[in-house]
Order: C-alpha cells, then structure tokens, then sequence
C-alpha cells in the first residue's frame, strides 16, 4: 500500500488518498478541509477552480462541495 498523500475531511470524517488519479466525490452538500499530509507537495483538480491547483506542505483549503463534486490527485 502506497503513503497517504492528502487528507480530505468532512466533520469527523476522513477520507485519504494515496496517489495520482485517487478521488474523493462528494455524496451531499457540505464543507471539506482538504490539506496535504507531512511533507507532501500535491497538485489536485477541484470543483469550480482552476484545471490544477498546487499545494505545499502545511496548507489547508476549505470549501463547499455539491454532490458528485470530485476532488482529484493529479
């Protein structure tokens, strides 16, 4: 099993993901904290933003997701 990379969280829950091409789809209405684990540098497609968006290690998004919305490793 790969390191995880990126942690998304909804609440309590969280959800990790491993590498290029790992999604997260949003099941309802809601607000996620998307944040890059350790020292990890990631590049993620996100609903309604720019085709890529870069993060560096130590940062943390929040935004709000509709359902079906897709956060994507790419």
């Amino acid at each position: 099993m790969t390191t995880p990379i990126l942690e998304i969280r909804r609440g309590d829950e969280s959800q990790l993901l491993h590498g290029t091409g790992a999604r997260f789809v949003a099941e309802a209405d809601g607000i996620v904290t998307v944040k890059p684990i350790d020292d990890n540098a990631v590049v993620l497609r996100v609903p309604r933003r720019a085709t890529s968006l870069r993060m560096s290690a130590g940062e943390t998004m929040t935004m709000t997701v509709s359902p079906g919305d897709t956060i994507e490793l790419i």
